[in-house]
């Protein structure tokens, strides 16, 4: 991939994962998680694939709860956006400039 393919990739994700930091989708969080808590929850479901990001951004019902999350295997399982970034310093060093547009890859 290209710096500016990776760079749209990272924040695609990043993006993607604040779909879900607005209403109605944020009201379905429990209210004692923390903002890591949500951030677990939410870079799973766009971990899944875009077809179980769209599903929940139809159906906000269908949220998974953190514990749901947390109980699944993990096993060696990197975190995707550490990944992405890590890949993204060794080929092009520093951090992704955020896009000038908002076209994303997602």
């Amino acid at each position: 991939m290209s710096k500016d393919e990776l760079g749209r990739l990272y924040w695609t994700y990043v993006a993607a994962m604040g779909d879900f930091r607005q209403e109605p989708y944020e009201t379905l969080f429990e209210s004692h998680l923390s903002d890591d808590a949500i951030d677990t929850v939410t870079k799973w479901i766009v971990a899944r694939g875009r077809e179980y990001y769209d599903t929940i951004l139809e159906v906000p019902e269908l949220m998974p709860r953190l514990a749901d999350v947390e109980q699944l295997p993990k096993g060696d399982v990197p975190d995707p956006l550490v990944e992405i970034l890590k890949v993204y310093r060794e080929l092009h060093g520093g951090s992704p400039e955020f896009p000038e547009n908002d076209e994303y890859l997602f």
